[in-house]
């Protein structure tokens, strides 16, 4: 199981969970394109690994529910979409690759725009960086059918808050 330490998996208990300040807000930038514009890139830097997020602050039926699933009239759409309007819906993590003024473009295309309904911001995050699992086998155990989470060896590798990181020639069984 890879982790910062100190950092969360997964936010989901406030009195756990340390307030994020953002470091800039994204002001336009439309999905599929590598650059943006923030509100101020002064706290950015080129080779900068930062987490974009995109918030759901207008409840169960919010249009970035809407920009996610499509028509959702006729599904049911999980409560935890709606549940946390102060926690990132979308997340992405980007390299930034070259700033100028405050246009920021990054490796990777943005995954949705800069809409302000979802306002769209950028935070650190820490990560580990160069991770490799490789040339390995993990067996689990024979056992019968039970819940995801409960069976026996239920996670033979959990990688979480790496970039640049790779799991390869592994036989799970």
């Amino acid at each position: 199981w890879t982790g910062v330490e100190g950092e969360r998996v997964k936010s989901y208990m406030k009195k756990y969970d340390r307030k994020i300040t953002p470091l800039a807000k994204l002001v336009a930038g439309q999905k599929d394109d590598f650059s943006f514009t923030v509100d101020n890139a002064k706290k950015l830097r080129k080779g900068d690994v930062i987490r974009i997020n995109w918030y759901n602050r207008e409840g169960k039926n919010g249009s970035l529910i809407n920009e996610l699933y499509g028509d959702t009239s006729n599904i049911e759409v999980g409560s935890r979409h709606g549940n946390f309007p102060e926690m990132a819906l979308v997340r992405q993590h980007a390299k930034i690759t070259k700033i100028s003024g405050n246009k920021v473009t990054i490796k990777t295309p943005l995954l949705h725009n800069a809409d302000s309904r979802w306002q769209p911001d950028i935070t650190e995050w820490k990560h580990l960086t160069q991770i490799g699992f490789e040339h390995f086998s993990i067996k689990f155990p024979q056992h019968p059918w039970v819940a995801h989470h409960v069976e026996p060896g239920y996670n033979g590798m959990f990688l979480t808050r790496t970039y640049n990181s790779w799991v390869k020639n592994v036989t799970i069984d």
